[in-house]
């Protein structure tokens, strides 16, 4: 037989187990669960917000991207219609269908005829854009050809003599002034540097 302490024991956790939850611990519970929603559904609103910039951005990049790429395809057919010698180079040469593109992105359009002539003759660079695999590859290439076009050619074209002038040699015991500066910001401004 059991005392009736032990029988007023077993009933007192009988009732602390079978009670509910306390209407305190609810409220609190279901605070907690609104919080949680609300800021999840904040995050979602942020990453749509996000995506929808970035969409926006590539949007905006794609279409520049076009409205250049039809600018230097029209530069190259004025200057086919110009220069027929141009014309037989672009009809002779297999040069891949992306250089119209990569050329929009890495120069102007009135420099893709000069980028083009460049390609077609010379075979170091044909080959070097035949390995690359990548379109940045691409647009290295292009830009190794512009910086070459910029510089006087890899044909040994005659060098503008603005880039014939010697340049001294840094030294820095010499003070600033000893250097011609308008030549400096002359070259910068004609060649884009």
């Amino acid at each position: 037989m059991s005392t009736a302490r032990e029988e007023l024991y077993q009933l007192s956790e009988e009732s602390e187990t079978q009670q509910p939850p306390s209407v305190k611990t609810e409220v609190r519970e279901a605070i907690e669960d609104y919080a949680q929603q609300q800021q999840k559904a904040q995050e979602d609103k942020e990453e749509s917000e996000r995506q929808r910039k970035l969409q926006a951005k590539q949007q905006a990049e794609q279409e520049e991207l076009q409205e250049s790429s039809q600018a230097v395809v029209q530069a190259l057919k004025e200057e086919m219609g110009k220069d027929k010698e141009f014309e037989k180079l672009i009809k002779r040469q297999d040069l891949p269908s992306s250089i119209v593109e990569s050329i929009a992105e890495v120069s102007d359009a009135d420099e893709a005829s000069l980028i083009v002539r460049e390609l077609a003759n010379n075979e170091e660079f044909q080959d070097s854009l035949k390995r690359a695999k990548t379109s940045m590859g691409q647009k290295r290439v292009i830009g190794k050809i512009r910086k070459e076009i910029l510089t006087g050619g890899s044909n040994k074209q005659k060098i503008p003599t603005m880039l014939e002038k010697s340049i001294p040699q840094y030294n820095p015991n010499n003070s600033h002034s000893s250097y011609d500066d308008d030549y400096y910001d002359d070259v910068a401004m004609r060649h884009g540097i």
